[in-house]
């Protein structure tokens, strides 16, 4: 049996009712091809890389089932492509079965903003106040010193090395035509 995943988009300004519709529309034009569904969710709002008739965001919705006849699957294709509500669809063959997943077809966003925050103990909010700080080892001195050191000797060594350079000595017309009569 062949398996298959189709990504599809739909205008993200669409209501979850008009969605759920979609998704619905969608699902029982695929039992025409005598497929079975495995997954079918919506991902969420996401940009999209380019604008798509003026939008640059859109609703992905997955949709991951085992194949049915071949000829109605390509009617199944032109079906999407024709339908007004996707966007863009892409569907790929799949090497092995997808696994189950037990999410529900449409998240609702209202629960989201009503989960409360968790309260903060006393403890932990102790010690996003006053971190601790360790104390400075004798090793870590050192280790400054010598940074220090090795720092003061590169740029001793880089003020000697532009002392040393000096400027090009400079060609002069005179000195061209001396060397070419020789």
């Amino acid at each position: 049996m062949r398996y298959y995943e189709t990504l599809y988009i739909v205008n993200p300004n669409f209501e979850d009712k008009r969605v759920e519709t979609i998704i619905s529309e969608v699902g029982v034009e695929l039992q025409k091809t005598n497929s079975k569904t495995i997954n079918h969710h919506v991902w969420g709002k996401k940009r999209l890389a380019y604008p798509i008739q003026k939008q640059k965001y859109g609703t992905f919705i997955l949709m991951q089932y085992a194949g049915g006849e071949t000829g109605s699957m390509a009617e199944f294709d032109t079906w999407l492509k024709l339908n007004t509500s996707v966007l863009r669809h892409l569907t790929t063959r799949l090497e092995v079965e997808p696994p189950k997943i037990d999410a529900p077809v449409f998240e609702k966003t209202e629960e989201k903003a009503t989960e409360k925050p968790t309260l903060e103990t006393e403890e932990t909010v102790e010690t996003k106040e006053a971190p601790e700080e360790a104390p400075e080892s004798s090793e870590d001195e050192s280790i400054d010193d010598d940074v220090q050191e090795v720092v003061a000797e590169e740029k001793e060594t880089s003020e000697e090395t532009v002392e040393t350079e000096e400027a090009p000595e400079e060609v002069t017309e005179s000195d061209d035509t001396e060397k070419e009569t020789e």
